[in-house]
């Protein structure tokens, strides 16, 4: 099947009185775009970021490498509702995207111009800054599968679901290369209470790098080089290149790191945890929700793509969707709680020592080893010098994890000649 590169086919701004709009994260080694209609990735998207004049990143890994490795992902939830089996999808195999209009992508904010996605910060230099911010740079939005029916197909039926989500990262070198998302699903009464409740992520894993595909990039060519695999003791799904593209080294992935349910942690060991993968196009918004809801449940773990695959049987040009469940019943007015995570790794050993600190950070609430603050910072020029003054705010800080020492050392000054602190320009002077 041919792909054309079409990507999200609508202006970020007013759609139908809603307020959609989008975000990448900036402070790890992973730039992720996030929206607030519950898609992840751009589709690859022609849209040019005006602050690098470059094409916005949909899961960039590493940052600034040009290498991308998420065509497109979305949620999806299913349950037994009065209304028959019902599943809302916020990513399916099309390639044009306008949410809450194209079938499968079935997630709208409200129509407040405050349901945007709003930004924290746990640095207290950052403009961002909040007491109550999370990681270093957390997204929030609100979206649900019922608003505005003006807009959605008429096959959509809705589970009466609003989705809160949260997005954490931190720039710390042990946790940099990951992204954690986690999802509150509250059943707001539309179809009544849910039963066999299946949660399941649709992400389309996809490595490539813009500079080597050029204009071809996000083209049918493109897709053909995907190598696919899943561990189910860490319910990790990878992919890498198939080496076609000598420029896309590295892994892309996600991994399941949690559940709650009537605020008792959920042991996926307990539940019936599914692994499917079909050829592009089979997953349209056409597709019915008995259908989507079977696969969702189905309990099966499909095969690896990997070269010996390809070899024997083909390329299939495989989308992944894994999803858990069942829970059992949820009341209208109670929800879920949902946690996964994004990964990036330059190898196998590095993808599994940053899938291991997901998860710590899950465990531990996302109360993780941190540096001391950086200090508020007035530079003050003159001829052929500077001046620096800052507080001492780092002196006194301590640690967020236990014991909570005071663990700063020192304080260092660098010296560029370039706003990109990334550039290897650089110097250390004092």
């Amino acid at each position: 099947m041919k792909r054309t590169l079409f990507g999200l086919l609508l202006t970020f701004g007013l759609l139908s009185s809603k307020i959609v709009s989008f975000k990448y994260t900036s402070i790890g080694n992973m730039r992720l775009n996030v929206t607030n209609f519950g898609l992840f990735g751009t589709s690859f998207s022609r849209y040019i970021d005006p602050s690098t004049g470059q094409p916005y990143p949909s899961m960039e890994y590493p940052k600034f490498s040009k290498i991308e490795r998420l065509y497109k992902g979305g949620l999806w939830v299913g349950a037994k509702t009065p209304l028959g089996k019902t599943v809302t999808t916020g990513a399916v195999d099309e390639t044009s995207v306008t949410p809450g209009s194209t079938q499968g992508f079935e997630f709208l904010p409200s129509p407040s111009i405050s349901d945007t996605i709003i930004e924290k910060s746990s640095i207290i230099t950052s403009p961002y800054y909040s007491p109550d911010a999370i990681s270093e740079q957390d997204f929030y939005c609100s979206y649900t599968d019922y608003r505005d029916f003006t807009t959605f197909p008429p096959e959509h039926v809705p589970l009466g679901l609003r989705v809160s989500q949260t997005v954490l990262v931190w720039s710390y070198p042990y946790i940099d290369d990951v992204v954690i998302v986690k999802f509150v699903l509250y059943n707001d009464g539309y179809a009544g209470d849910w039963d066999s409740v299946y949660i399941g992520f649709y992400g389309e894993l996809a490595s490539g790098s813009r500079d080597f595909w050029g204009d071809d990039f996000g083209t049918t060519p493109y897709f053909q080089h995907k190598r696919l695999f899943y561990d189910p003791q860490n319910y990790l799904v990878y992919e890498r290149n198939d080496g076609y593209d000598n420029l896309a080294t590295g892994y892309g992935a996600f991994k399941f790191l949690g559940m709650y349910w009537d605020s008792v942690r959920v042991d996926f060991d307990t539940m019936r945890v599914s692994y499917n993968w079909w050829t592009w196009r089979d997953m349209r918004g056409t597709v019915p929700d008995t259908i989507r809801y079977k696969i969702m449940s189905n309990g099966e773990r499909d095969p690896n793509v990997d070269d010996n695959y390809v070899y024997t049987r083909g390329y299939p040009d495989p989308i992944p969707l894994l999803s858990v469940g069942p829970i059992p019943h949820v009341n209208i007015g109670d929800s879920i709680v949902f946690v996964m995570a994004f990964i990036g790794g330059m190898d196998l050993q590095s993808l599994y020592e940053n899938a291991s600190w997901a998860q710590k950070a899950f465990e531990a609430n996302f109360i993780l080893p941190a540096p001391p603050p950086s200090p508020h910072l007035i530079a003050v020029p003159d001829n052929r010098k500077v001046t620096l003054y800052f507080d001492n705010i780092p002196e006194f800080a301590r640690d967020p994890f236990p014991p909570h020492l005071r663990d700063f050392e020192g304080y260092r000054i660098y010296r560029g000649t370039t706003y990109n602190i990334e550039d290897t320009s650089w110097k250390l002077v004092a």
